[in-house]
C-alpha cells in the first residue's frame, strides 16, 4: 500500500513598505518642533506610535488609516494627526495608493523611513 502524502512549502517573503504623509498639530509645551518629547523619554513618539501600531496588527491583517489616525491620537502631545497620504509598496514595484484599508501581500508591512513625510506644527490653544 503506497502513502500518500502532501508536499508543503513554506515561503517567507520581505516585508511591504508603508510610506505616509502626515500632518501632526502638536503641543508645544510637550513636543519640540522636530516632534521629539521635551522631557526626552522619546525622540520619535509619532514614528514609535505608528510602529506599535503596525506591530499589533495580525499576520495577513488588514490596515485600516482610520484606526491608524485614531492611535496616533493618543500619543501625548499630539493634538491633531492629520493624514494627507498613504502609499503601501511590495518589492521592486512602485508605490501604489492607499485608500483606506490594505492587506500586505508579505502579510505585514514596515514604515519606509526614507520615504514618510511629517510635518509638525504647533498648536497654540
Amino acid at each position: 500500500m503506497a502513502r500518500i502524502s502532501t508536499y508543503i512549502q513554506y515561503i517567507s517573503l520581505p516585508h511591504d513598505n508603508l510610506k505616509l504623509v502626515l500632518e501632526i498639530w502638536y503641543d508645544p509645551q510637550l513636543l519640540w518642533q522636530d516632534g521629539s518629547r521635551k522631557d526626552g523619554t522619546d525622540n520619535t513618539p509619532v514614528i514609535t506610535a505608528i510602529n506599535e501600531f503596525l506591530y499589533t496588527l495580525e499576520f495577513n491583517g488588514e490596515l485600516i488609516l482610520t484606526k491608524l489616525i485614531d492611535y496616533l491620537q493618543n500619543v501625548e502631545g499630539v493634538k491633531i494627526p492629520k493624514l494627507r497620504q498613504a502609499y503601501s509598496k511590495y518589492g521592486s514595484f512602485d508605490y501604489q495608493v492607499i485608500d483606506e484599508t490594505y492587506i500586505a501581500r508579505a502579510g505585514y508591512m514596515r514604515l519606509d523611513l526614507d520615504t514618510t513625510q511629517i510635518n509638525y506644527l504647533p498648536r497654540e490653544l
